[in-house]
């Protein structure tokens, strides 16, 4: 009887271990692309929702960026899609050692990126996007692809207190426009 008991807590013992990974594992799915390795779309506006909240209510500062892969289409056209993959995969891991792991780093489009900085002052940030913009450029290398020349263009946008978190983001969005505007491969700032 004793062997039998040992036996059944056994077996639930790998079903709750079992189903911890299944949950972990559906988590992640639920969060995370699955190319980048960085957040999704819904997650990245989730938190950046939640980084608004605490910036409105403790009055700190908060920067908000769009970053686009420049001539990303382009790339997948000359280079395929795999290449294309390969360019986005290694984006995504410069971008989580680029960024502080309290900052906000998603995926929002096929080649958008939205990063979210709080607690971080419009100068600091222009420096943090300066050096992701030029190890970018570096990525090239890595891929091993001969003519690949990877850049990106940056609209960065900084929280006032009278903007909302839609505001914030088209501001975000037009800088990114006048980057692409001005030659792409640079990072721009909204000003009104």
């Amino acid at each position: 009887m004793f062997g039998f008991s040992l036996l059944i807590c056994f077996l639930l013992g790998i079903m709750v271990y079992r189903n911890q990974q299944n949950k972990q594992r559906l988590l992640r799915l639920a969060n995370v692309d699955g190319l980048t390795g960085l957040l999704n779309r819904r997650k990245t506006l989730e938190m950046l929702q939640l980084q608004f909240d605490l910036a409105v209510r403790h009055h700190f500062e908060l920067c908000v960026v769009i970053v686009d892969l420049d001539y990303f289409k382009k790339i997948n056209d000359q280079f395929g899609h795999a290449t294309g993959d390969k360019v986005l995969q290694k984006f995504g891991l410069l971008c989580l050692k680029t960024f502080r792991h309290t900052d906000i780093v998603g995926r929002i489009g096929g080649e958008e990126f939205l990063i979210a900085l709080p607690h971080t002052a419009q100068p600091a940030a222009e420096n943090l996007l300066a050096n992701l913009r030029e190890r970018a450029q570096m990525m090239s290398a890595d891929i091993d692809v001969p003519d690949l020349n990877i850049s990106v263009s940056c609209g960065l946008s900084v929280y006032q207190q009278q903007d909302s978190i839609e505001e914030l983001m088209a501001q975000a969005d037009d800088a990114l426009y006048q980057a692409k505007q001005y030659g792409r491969n640079r990072v721009e700032i909204f000003t009104d």
